[in-house]
């Protein structure tokens, strides 16, 4: 017997982010635009209650939630993924433009 695991996979993401990431719904992920980081932990509200969610969001959207350490960091069904933007991307683009 084969069993199938369904995985929500989301990327929160500022509405006028201008980083590109390839993380779209080709791939099988939902953006979650958001206008105001302060939003960050109702929109992980919103989406914790599925089983098997990994949720990729900026470094810089994450240090306005602190759900991410009290609610979710020991939840076995959410695994989130955080994207850092640092130097090393800045250094990089430099290099590719």
């Amino acid at each position: 017997r084969k069993v199938l695991w369904i995985m929500a996979k989301y990327y929160i993401k500022y509405k006028n982010e201008k980083q590109k990431i390839f993380l779209n719904a080709n791939f099988g992920v939902e953006v979650i635009e958001i206008d105001d980081a302060e939003e960050i932990d109702n929109v992980l509200k919103n989406i914790s209650n599925k089983k098997r969610t990994t949720i990729f969001m900026s470094d810089e959207i994450a240090s306005f939630s602190e759900d991410i350490v009290k609610k979710y960091r020991r939840d076995k069904n959410i695994k989130i993924m955080i994207i850092s933007w640092g130097e090393k991307w800045k250094e990089q683009k430099k290099l590719i433009m």
